[in-house]
């Protein structure tokens, strides 16, 4: 599965899990930038987007990719 259909099933995912805003907000300018060494780098817009996500939703992120993958990855945001 490439980067671009792993990332659209997995904030499909997401999009279910937080309000329309909160996915507006926080993941629809988001993407996945490489996946190495069981690594998921993800770009954001913005700084503020990486604080974010990663204190608020990385349980999200991480859960909706295991549902995809049914493996875990350690989440990187650039």
């Amino acid at each position: 599965m490439n980067n671009d259909l792993l990332w659209s099933k997995a904030l499909s995912k997401i999009q279910t899990e937080v309000t329309s805003i909160v996915y507006t907000t926080w993941f629809k300018e988001t993407k996945i930038h490489k996946i190495e060494n069981n690594i998921i780098t993800i770009m954001v817009p913005m700084e503020i987007h990486r604080k974010n996500l990663t204190d608020r939703y990385l349980d999200i992120i991480i859960k909706a990719l295991f549902e995809i993958t049914n493996n875990t990855y350690d989440i990187t945001f650039i």
